[in-house]
């Protein structure tokens, strides 16, 4: 009978000491991509929201790329309130990662439909490591690494049809030289130069 008490008391210590210290794996938060406010400072891109004083903080998000109705033009690039998705049209477009005093940092992933598009990793808003794109049939489009110093060539795709989207140099983590952005059909769209994560002044 002692043995018995002895080993039930033993079995209840170790199930007591395992869970301590130990922290829960939170779901991502979720957020609106409509709300998102980009800047760049220093050549780095910071994250804001403006909906209702809420602020982005050190933790997991997953932004919804979302539509304006209205406008029917997509949002670029995050909220525990249910009334943030009631504007917009959900794309099924989601970007999931942690920010750091409102920068990307560590590894965030693009999906659509629970399918990778894209990885990327980041340090402190610096891009870094290893980047992948793949197309909506899990067929890799783009492969490169920016190391650890953040140099490199950028490109990113129409994922559905496998045509090229954007295309830059980063070097350092931060933009560098000519980036363009094209249509679906191949045309140029946009043109930006930038100097260290900045763009020339016209």
């Amino acid at each position: 009978m002692k043995n018995i008490c002895f080993s039930i008391l033993i079995f209840c210590t170790s199930l007591f000491a395992s869970g301590q210290g130990s922290i829960p794996n939170l779901p991502p938060l979720f957020l609106n991509s409509l709300f998102v406010e980009v800047k760049t400072t220093n050549g780095i891109i910071i994250y804001n929201y403006n909906y209702k004083n809420k602020k982005i903080e050190n933790k997991e998000y997953s932004i919804y790329l979302i539509i304006d109705d209205n406008e029917n033009e997509e949002v670029t690039d995050i909220l525990e309130e249910e009334s943030d998705f009631s504007f917009g049209k959900m794309t099924g477009y989601i970007s999931t990662g942690t920010f750091l005093n409102n920068r990307k940092n560590g590894i965030w992933k693009t999906t659509y439909n629970d399918k990778l598009l894209k990885q990327e990793c980041w340090q402190h808003g610096l891009i870094i490591d290893k980047y992948r794109v793949y197309n909506t049939k899990n067929e890799i489009l783009y492969s490169t690494s920016f190391g650890t110093s953040g140099n490199g060539i950028f490109k990113d795709y129409y994922y559905e049809i496998g045509k090229l989207k954007e295309e830059g140099r980063y070097k350092n983590g931060k933009k560098e030289g000519e980036w363009c952005t094209y249509l679906q059909d191949g045309t140029l769209d946009k043109q930006i130069n930038y100097t260290d994560g900045t763009p020339d002044s016209n």
